[in-house]
């Protein structure tokens, strides 16, 4: 069984709410109930970064180049229960950087929640998984896979080729 190095912590927390809705206890949220992955049914698939949304919404890239990752890692959402939003990359994570992120799939941009623990994860659920729509209320970094963060890892391994 590949489990993708994932803290035991979270493996337990998705062995025990198999199968569970979890009421994210919060109305303000945009996703408020949501249905964990279980263990087996974990995948490894990717997340896109694009440095054309990081220049609309954060000024990065003045010259707009338009660069593509593909960040490797493994959805633990399988679906928002009240289907309002798509559960890709809502929650994640990230093996080879070793954290959980968020990503938003509409705007190609990521966070990453490399200095939270998985008690703080836990208690903190509902902001973790709307990250994306409020990221002030969530310990997290901005993922800028182009600039050194302190994650101790190259990712030009993960620019996305043209087909051209």
């Amino acid at each position: 069984m590949e489990y993708y190095n994932l803290p035991k912590e979270c493996i337990e927390f998705l062995e025990t709410n198999q199968d569970k809705v979890i009421d994210l206890v919060n109305d303000s949220l945009e996703v408020e109930k949501v249905l964990f992955n279980s263990v087996d049914e974990l995948t490894r698939d990717f997340q896109i970064i694009d440095t054309h949304e990081y220049h609309l919404n954060y000024g990065e890239f003045e010259k707009d180049p338009g660069i593509q990752y593909q960040i490797p890692c493994v959805n633990l959402i399988k679906k928002d229960v009240e289907e309002n939003y798509d559960s890709d990359g809502l929650f994640v994570w990230l093996q080879d950087l070793n954290c959980f992120g968020s990503f938003d799939i509409d705007h190609c941009i990521g966070y990453l929640f490399k200095y939270t623990s998985w008690a703080d994860i836990e208690r903190n659920l509902g902001n973790i998984i709307n990250t994306q729509w409020d990221p002030e209320t969530t310990k997290n970094i901005l993922f800028k896979p182009w600039e050194d963060q302190g994650l101790k890892f190259v990712f030009e391994q993960y620019i996305k080729k043209s087909n051209a």
